[in-house]
């Protein structure tokens, strides 16, 4: 990282960003091979590439924070970046961090429980292409249900583990293994 402890919402501020954004909207603009100008195309598609780079399954952020970057940065990128602003991808940085905390918190309360599996349910576990949850609400549903299928992977293992090692042949110098 190049950030260190400092005023900044806990973090020091990279001091290059802004020249080091100037440079890559020029570089893009004159020397990649599509010659495509930096234009709100261009800005939109910059968004999505980064919120996909924090938040690929859709499982940290929900839809409101999707809508408010969205409705703030998706044409706009494009200008702040030819102009050295790189305070989006601090400001976006900073709610993923404060969102992964909370889902730390979440999983580890989550896996405290207990889980019922005798309820038909499914679990998109590509999440990708769903929708971000709506409401705090939705992605705690999302969260339990993948901390669920964790669980039933991981005592499934254990069950196909200990039919592996009964059904082993045991050798004759060997005593067979107490459980």
């Amino acid at each position: 990282r190049n950030c260190r402890e400092g005023e900044h919402g806990g973090k020091e501020k990279y001091p290059g960003g802004p020249i080091v954004a100037e440079l890559i909207s020029r570089l893009l603009e004159q020397t990649h091979y599509a010659r495509k100008s930096i234009d709100d195309d261009v800005s939109k598609q910059f968004l999505k590439n980064y919120l996909d780079s924090f938040d690929y399954n859709h499982m940290l952020l929900e839809k409101s924070e999707i809508d408010e970057f969205e409705s703030k940065y998706a044409t706009t990128l494009d200008d702040r970046v030819k102009d050295g602003d790189v305070e989006p991808a601090y400001e976006i940085y900073e709610r993923v961090i404060k969102r992964l905390e909370e889902r730390v918190a979440l999983v580890k309360r989550l896996s405290a429980g207990d889980f019922a599996y005798d309820i038909d349910e499914a679990v998109i576990l590509d999440r990708h292409e769903t929708a971000w949850p709506a409401t705090p609400k939705d992605a705690e549903e999302v969260w339990r249900q993948r901390i669920k299928h964790e669980f039933l992977l991981e005592h499934l293992a254990r069950l196909k583990a200990a039919e592996m090692k009964a059904a082993a042949p045991v050798k004759k110098d060997e005593k067979p293994a107490k459980e």
